[in-house]
């Protein structure tokens, strides 16, 4: 996965690292996991922010540690086809609606933060 240390590209293995993130009031102390996102090369090509880094992380923290797994289980060539990626979403979706049901589900509304590290 791509970020931007000092200007320059560096590359990571998604969900390589994982960090604990204040949300704040409501949400709390939340872990995430480095994830390629389009906003790194958006924030530097676009707002030409020099040090970029995307972490992603949702509730309940299971999916999170299933992230992580995946990530480190299944080889990279699976993970960046978007053909056996399609599979597996049809697959683990009725998971996900069944867990949604259980624990409740805020799918639609997203909160997001943004943290600058000089």
């Amino acid at each position: 996965m791509l970020t931007y240390k000092n200007g320059k590209e560096r590359y990571y293995k998604s969900a390589s690292d994982t960090l604990r993130v204040d949300f704040g009031e409501g949400i709390g102390s939340r872990e995430v996991a480095r994830l390629n996102l389009i906003e790194c090369e958006s924030c530097y090509q676009s707002l030409g922010v020099p040090n970029v880094e995307t972490f992603f992380g949702t509730s309940p923290p299971i999916w999170n540690k299933l992230f992580v797994l995946m990530a480190t289980v299944i080889p990279q060539a699976i993970l960046q086809n978007r053909v056996y990626m399609d599979i597996f979403a049809r697959i683990s979706l009725p998971m996900v609606r069944l867990v949604d049901r259980l624990v409740g589900s805020k799918n639609g509304e997203m909160i997001t933060t943004t943290h600058y590290i000089a």
